[in-house]
């Protein structure tokens, strides 16, 4: 199954292939992300985005923020989402991630952890 992999260590997005479908075991999603405790986000036409629960479990370093969603800490898997619930390969396309994605660095996951409005 095809995924968009945004690895912000790096600063890159990629597409990848999933070996295990996704709606049997997330055991290789949890091993993509570095965590078995995972989040989603759904944005736009039924893309999907998993990536770790807690950003302390990831490198405070690797972050990255993507519009519609917000702050990412670690990797995150893109995929898509059907109407029924159920995972398939990914249409967001890597090139529209490469452009949307601005990678933070560590100064500017301190900003954003101390950050906080009231309402």
């Amino acid at each position: 199954m095809r995924a968009v992999k945004i690895d912000p260590l790096a600063q890159k997005s990629s597409t990848i292939e999933l070996t295990l479908n996704p709606n049997e075991s997330l055991q290789e999603i949890y091993e993509i992300i570095g965590s078995s405790k995972i989040k989603t986000a759904r944005f736009g036409r039924g893309n999907l985005l998993i990536a770790a629960e807690e950003e302390g479990e990831q490198t405070p370093e690797a972050a990255f923020h993507l519009p519609l969603v917000g702050i990412i800490y670690g990797t995150a898997l893109v995929l898509k989402e059907t109407d029924e619930g159920e995972i398939v390969d990914a249409k967001f396309p890597e090139a529209l991630a490469e452009i949307s994605t601005v990678y933070l660095g560590p100064s500017a996951i301190a900003k954003a952890k101390n950050f906080s409005m009231e309402f």
